[in-house]
């Protein structure tokens, strides 16, 4: 199933209020969903068919962009303050509460564009990779979860945190045995981009 996409530009009836609302019939299909604002971004919300509108742009639908994985991301801006998320993470902690520790989010049809609440639960890794595999579909495994990943995530995070201090790429390579190109891209976000969204997305859920 994927995102419905309006006939036309439609504003949407939202209130500054927190509490669950209700959106009219904006997409032309006489139907009611509901929807909340989006935690810690006050001038966003989300319905549970997993669109994401602004009130800064008029209160329409914001289009998500589909990363490598297939996974809907959209960038959120209030105040300063800016974060890259996922959109099946904006509506299940919206609609599912705040992800268990341990736990991931999970499309129970496999479909990554398929946000719609009723698509989506919490469920362990290993219940995720079970999940993908008995429905013909492979896991994809991401840093130290990847059986081939030379480095480990507390091992990435030092490596950051010291070229910030001035060490060069070349004596990290040394240092961490691997080559300077993938220094560069483990320093740039280019590797190891989705374990510290997720390190991101447990403090936020934790706080």
């Amino acid at each position: 199933m994927k995102l419905t996409t309006p006939k036309a530009p439609v504003s949407v009836g939202l209130t500054t209020s927190n509490c669950v609302q209700r959106e009219p019939a904006a997409f032309g299909d006489n139907a009611m969903y509901i929807i909340k604002r989006v935690d810690s971004f006050p001038d966003y919300w989300v319905d549970t068919r997993g669109n994401v509108f602004s009130c800064k742009t008029r209160k329409h639908r914001l289009k998500p962009y589909i990363d490598i994985q297939g996974y809907c991301y959209l960038t959120l801006r209030e105040k300063g303050n800016r974060r890259r998320d996922a959109v099946h993470r904006i509506a299940a902690k919206a609609f599912l509460g705040t992800r268990p520790l341990g736990k991931e989010v999970n499309h129970k049809d496999l479909d990554k564009e398929n946000n719609c609440v009723e698509n989506l639960e919490y469920i362990t890794h290993k219940d995720n990779s079970l999940h993908a595999a008995a429905n013909g579909k492979m896991a994809h495994h991401h840093g130290d979860k990847n059986g081939r990943a030379k480095l480990t995530w507390p091992q990435v995070k030092r490596m950051r945190t010291q070229h910030k201090s001035g060490v060069g790429t070349a004596i990290l390579s040394r240092q961490y045995g691997v080559s300077k190109s993938q220094v560069c891209g483990i320093i740039s976000g280019t590797y190891w981009k989705r374990e510290a969204e997720d390190a991101d997305d447990t403090q936020q859920d934790a706080g």
